[in-house]
């Protein structure tokens, strides 16, 4: 069945992985490795009721933090510009507003375009000084709401942001153990999998990629590491498989994969060789690609 959503946005590989047919697949695929959280204690705790608001400012955040951080360090474009600029926005916004009136859509996106462009300011002044300000912050959880639009085509308020909010954020990058995040040779931030959509007709944006490793970043209360997350993890590289990583270097290859308990700080790292049949690779490959086309509506080449 085609997804209604894909026509308007594709199928993105969180969607993709929820079809019950996919969800089985992979569960006989791969084996999911087994995590003790109990030894985990939360270092952060939050301070508003916004968790996943704050949690992709944190991604913005952190890429931030590491593109100041890595001379090596290759920023793709924001998920927050990507829909904002798309001569589509209007008709996503009423595909998933229905009710927005027309005064509504161009007042949101006059504000949306003003806080972009502030961002970008405020960023490019980061990269300079590597210094973490209030505005910059503020930034973070105005990108935050501005990938929304990207991820789920909804439109909210931009003046609900407060103080709690800044100081979690400011909390969760003033300590962080920037050690964990050094690479050698690659560092990819928001990598995409642009060949991989056009062949497969799914559509996959994670986090990070530092060297061989992908990394997904949690801003969660609770450490536990679940069935979907471990997914979604695959799904990325099973698209780097497919058609490789925009950025990277063409002989590059994952061979791990990861979660980043951003309010635990800590990194969990899974050695791909540990979790499926190597050798059956090429088949899954064909079955997802199949997959992704009839879920997306993508016509066979």
């Amino acid at each position: 069945m085609i997804d209604r959503r894909s026509k308007i946005r594709g199928t993105s590989i969180s969607d993709f992985i929820k079809d019950p047919e996919v969800k089985k697949k992979f569960k006989e695929w791969f084996d999911k490795p087994r995590f003790n959280s109990s030894k985990l204690s939360m270092i952060h705790t939050l301070i508003t009721d916004k968790a996943p608001l704050l949690g992709t400012a944190f991604d913005y955040l952190l890429r931030f933090k590491l593109q100041y951080s890595d001379s090596k360090a290759k920023a793709m474009a924001w998920a927050a510009e990507k829909t904002l600029l798309d001569p589509r926005v209007r008709s996503i916004i009423k595909y998933f507003n229905p009710g927005a009136s027309e005064k509504l859509i161009e007042s949101w996106l006059k504000e949306g375009k003003a806080l972009l462009k502030i961002a970008k300011k405020n960023h490019s002044k980061f990269l300079k000084d590597g210094e973490i300000t209030g505005d910059l912050l503020r930034s973070c959880l105005h990108l935050a709401k501005l990938d929304i639009l990207h991820r789920r085509g909804i439109i909210g308020r931009f003046d609900d942001i407060d103080a709690g909010d800044i100081e979690d954020l400011r909390s969760l990058i003033r300590k962080i153990r920037m050690k964990q995040f050094q690479t050698e040779d690659v560092c990819l931030l928001s990598p995409t999998f642009s060949n991989a959509t056009k062949i497969s007709g799914i559509d996959g944006e994670a986090d990070l990629v530092m060297d061989d490793t992908l990394i997904d970043i949690k801003t969660y209360t609770s450490p536990k590491f679940r069935r979907e997350m471990f997914d979604q993890l695959m799904g990325y590289y099973l698209l780097s498989k497919i058609g490789g990583i925009d950025g990277a270097p063409e002989d590059h290859e994952i061979h791990k994969v990861g979660i980043y308990f951003s309010r635990h700080e800590y990194l969990h790292v899974i050695d791909l060789k540990d979790v499926f049949n190597q050798s059956e690779l090429n088949s899954i490959l064909d079955w997802v690609i199949h997959k992704g086309k009839e879920i997306s509506g993508l016509k066979a080449s």
